[in-house]
């Protein structure tokens, strides 16, 4: 039996990136309403005047620039662990949006609709894994999932370092797949 495979038109590459922003807007809006009420902004504030200062002190070489790092780490940690709350808000939504909604809108989110284009694989419709791999892959949940596993789970020094070698590799990743 001949199996003959579907043709679709290849979206541009301006489509796809414009359904994205469209589509990171949306996520972006609908984690803000969400995780409102978690927010603490004194908490937040206050970090970031520590890390302003820290700065300040290295341009004025009251401290090194290994003291920086030593401090900056800290605050980064402290500063992950107070909005745990949110980023595992965000993974959620972004799961619930680029997975789940997309798949039962036939390979389309509202980004894509707007931009009339959907996800589809050589054989037609994906599969829940295909979209769960892609939305992992391209949208940065696997990330994100391991930074939440990594602020809950490890050390600040871990945290750090692990979190960075992960965007590093999600960083080449993007890089590669905008290339294609």
């Amino acid at each position: 039996m001949y199996n003959n495979p579907i043709c679709y038109k290849k979206a541009l590459f301006i489509q796809r990136f414009m359904a994205y922003c469209i589509d990171i807007l949306i996520v972006s809006f609908v984690v803000s309403i969400v995780a409102l009420p978690f927010y603490n902004e004194k908490e937040i504030t206050k970090y970031e005047e520590k890390m302003d200062t820290l700065v300040e002190k290295v341009s004025t070489n009251e401290i090194s620039p290994d003291e920086l790092m030593v401090e900056s780490t800290n605050i980064t940690y402290n500063q992950a662990r107070v909005n745990g709350i949110i980023s595992l808000i965000t993974i959620i939504v972004e799961v619930l949006y680029f997975v789940i909604y997309q798949l039962y809108n036939g390979g389309q989110t509202l980004g894509k609709k707007m931009m009339k284009i959907k996800v589809v694989s050589k054989t037609g419709e994906l599969t829940t894994n295909q979209m769960l791999f892609r939305a992992l892959i391209i949208n940065s949940i696997l990330l994100e999932l391991i930074s939440f596993g990594f602020m809950l789970f490890s050390s600040k020094e871990v945290y750090f370092f692990g979190v960075g070698f992960f965007d590093a590799i999600q960083s080449i990743i993007i890089i590669v797949s905008v290339l294609m």
